[in-house]
């Protein structure tokens, strides 16, 4: 079945929050993270380590008029962590972001027919704030979904 634009962006989420889910659990590639939300759902003060997962804006790469349309949606996975020792808090961070990017990476059509691949796009090395008295390092990576969703008029 053709995806529409809503539905495709829905399936995404989905897929990706399942994909990064899976890897929490013992001996999985992000044991040790406590919390993984969609960014605009997240609670204050969350658990850490979190991997927070943010969507930006969805570009149409075909211009033309047309009901099948080709998108890109960039996808940034922010990791945030805890950590009284900068080095540890710095490496620790680092080391979860550049897993979680494995694992966007890992399926270039994350298991959905529509998908058309999956692109590595930018990377922020971790960076330390302090945040109600917890010094708190963050990174993130940021991939490109892009997809295929036929439009429907009528």
């Amino acid at each position: 079945m053709a995806e529409t634009l809503a539905s495709a962006i829905d399936k995404i989420s989905d897929e990706v929050l399942a994909r990064i889910e899976a890897e929490v659990i013992v001996d999985g590639l992000l044991e040790g993270i406590a919390t993984v939300q969609l960014g605009q759902r997240s609670r204050p003060r969350p658990d850490l380590p979190a991997v927070f997962v943010y969507f930006g804006t969805a570009r149409n790469l075909h211009r033309q008029g047309a009901l099948r349309e080709q998108w890109s949606l960039p996808l940034t996975a922010v990791v945030l962590v805890s950590s009284d020792e900068p080095e540890d808090g710095y490496r620790e961070c680092m080391d979860y972001v550049t897993k979680v990017r494995s694992v966007l990476l890992e399926d270039r059509h994350i298991a959905l027919d529509f998908v058309r691949d999956v692109k590595s796009v930018s990377f922020d090395p971790a960076y330390r704030t302090e945040v109600d008295n917890r010094l708190i390092y963050g990174a993130a990576a940021t991939v490109a979904i892009e997809f295929t969703v036929f439009e429907i008029t009528s």
